[in-house]
């Protein structure tokens, strides 16, 4: 029988299934994306992994099962990004994030740097602190880095001084200070450096 795994993971979908369970799939820095099969319980009944919800940073302890969905055991919450729900633009961001990463990080892949930064990125989102835009384009740019994308043989200086304030910001640093249409502009930029990588890119609204 596989030993336990524990690892954080940051909750991007859940799904009910049937009348008394859900799926739930993230991102964990060291395992890529994961999914696992928990109850789902009626309105007004006790959970037993109640921190299984959207946009919440959780450590999970899991058995493998061998498949896709693994048996949760345990789960505490790290910390709760659902704030962002407040917001229509973060919660549209959000929506941006959680479907650009359950289309491009595949299980058993690991993706410390970009797990960091969407964990910032969720953050910034739920404080409402950042711009949008420019949470997209940081996350964007931190995934292209660890995939090995940004190659300064192929961009000029000045393109790699940009990446490296971008990547500063992703990883918690202060953005840049920008007009809006520049940020939109980035966004684009990284939107097609990841379409070239053939990545999945969500359509923005």
């Amino acid at each position: 029988m596989p030993e336990p795994v524990t690892t954080d993971v940051i909750v991007l979908r859940k799904t009910p299934y049937g009348d008394s369970r859900a799926i739930i799939t993230g991102i964990s820095p060291n395992h890529g994306q994961v999914g696992f099969m928990v109850p789902n319980p009626l309105p007004g009944s006790r959970s037993s992994f109640p921190h299984l919800d959207l946009f919440r940073l959780v450590t999970i302890s899991y058995r493998p099962s061998g498949g896709k969905l693994h048996t949760c055991q345990d789960a505490d919450l790290l910390q709760d990004f659902s704030a962002l729900t407040r917001t229509y633009a973060s919660f549209q961001a959000a929506c941006w994030l959680a479907k650009f990463t359950l289309a491009n990080v595949l299980p058993e892949t690991a993706h410390p740097h970009y797990f960091h930064a969407l964990t910032i990125a969720l953050g910034r989102l739920a404080a409402a602190s950042v711009p949008p835009v420019s949470v997209l384009t940081g996350a964007s740019v931190a995934f292209l880095f660890e995939e090995g994308w940004l190659d300064a043989v192929q961009q000029s200086e000045q393109v790699m001084e940009q990446c490296r304030q971008l990547l500063l910001m992703s990883a918690g640093a202060p953005p840049p200070r920008l007009t809006p249409s520049c940020w939109e502009q980035l966004f684009a930029w990284a939107c097609q450096l990841l379409a070239q990588a053939e990545c999945m890119v969500p359509q923005s609204s």
